[in-house]
């Protein structure tokens, strides 16, 4: 029979003489691990197993950590890369063939062929700054790194895991160029699709601000952007009104869109479209006797950076009437005067 002054752990079937003892035990990786064994319908392991158990997974650490600081590098232009597949693509780049011929001109390609890896002594960011621009291959996702069999699944899987899709695609004469011009911009320029004039360090960091900024898209409202790089794609002819009369015509130039002022623009068949910051003015129901040139004059038709600053001044004096409001309502709850009149006791 057990001593009456004896603590007792049901979960590690151990017996202690002091509380004290249990409480150190209750706190021990060791009665944290049965815990986790009890949860999962598993019988507890005693001590020995446990630290058997600890030993080998401390040991299944070192070794993944000593093979993630292990990198390549390159003994001709001193440079450090974190696979084999980017030392490849450095030693057929065209710096390291000039670096290469200029400090060995006669074994330049055996010193090319050297592969060497040794322990990394330098921090993740000089390992970034080394790498060499990687364009996309054929068939790989724009904004993630997965790569589609055919150019249909492609595309498909563009669209459901980001929403990307090509917008006026019966008009479109050449998607396989499109989608290289796309590929170059984000994988040698580091680009964004929807903001062309930002780029980044890598592929990866390109990527990830598009997925985070919802940029997985193309700017078809930047009319100049769209006039010098993807205007050579598409081939508006087909919708013209004298496209039926003109079939048999051969016409040698694709029409170009031009802009009628800053806030409209005329398509090749004459039609003008008006800028979304008008919606609300192309959207009311005007006599006869108003013309368009009218709505759109410049006295009543205010421009973007007044109605921004129109926009702002309206938000802040929102904010000061709500701010006014809740200290009116302090006040009057400070003095209590939501009554509206005294009446007199009896």
């Amino acid at each position: 029979m057990a001593d009456e002054n004896m603590y007792s752990c049901m979960t590690c079937r151990l017996l202690v003489t002091n509380q004290e003892l249990q409480r150190e035990h209750y706190q021990s990786d060791w009665h944290r691990y049965n815990l986790k064994r009890k949860v999962a319908s598993l019988p507890s392991v005693s001590l020995e197993t446990f630290l058997e158990k600890a030993s080998a997974h401390e040991a299944l650490l070192l070794a993944a950590e000593s093979v993630r600081k292990q990198t390549w590098k390159c003994e001709i232009c001193k440079k450090h890369f974190a696979c084999q597949k980017q030392l490849d693509n450095h030693l057929l780049s065209k710096k390291h063939i000039t670096q290469a011929n200029r400090k060995h001109p006669k074994t330049a390609i055996e010193d090319s062929n050297k592969q060497t890896h040794t322990e990394d002594s330098q921090p993740d960011d000089d390992i970034e700054e080394s790498i060499d621009p990687e364009p996309l291959e054929e068939n790989e996702c724009l904004f993630c790194p997965i790569q589609s069999a055919d150019r249909d699944k492609h595309l498909q899987h563009m669209y459901i895991a980001h929403g990307f899709f090509i917008p006026s695609l019966d008009y479109i004469k050449d998607i396989d160029g499109l989608l290289q011009l796309l590929a170059a911009l984000i994988g040698e320029n580091y680009s964004c699709l929807y903001c062309a004039n930002r780029s980044f360090n890598s592929v990866e960091a390109a990527q990830h601000h598009m997925r985070d900024r919802s940029h997985c898209k193309l700017d078809f409202e930047d009319t100049e952007a769209f006039s010098d790089q993807l205007s050579d794609f598409y081939d508006f002819s087909t919708s013209y009104p004298d496209h039926e009369q003109n079939n048999d015509e051969h016409i040698p130039t694709t029409p170009r869109l031009t802009l009628a002022d800053d806030m409209s623009l005329v398509l090749p068949s004459g039609a003008k479209i008006g800028h979304r910051a008008f919606k609300h003015i192309y959207k009311q129901n005007l006599r006869s006797s108003v013309s368009r040139a009218v709505v759109l004059a410049k006295p009543t038709v205010p421009s973007p950076a007044e109605y921004a600053m129109k926009l702002r001044i309206l938000r802040e004096r929102k904010q000061i009437a709500t701010s006014y409001n809740k200290q009116q309502m302090r006040l009057g709850v400070k003095a209590n005067k939501f009554q509206p009149f005294i009446r007199k006791q009896c």
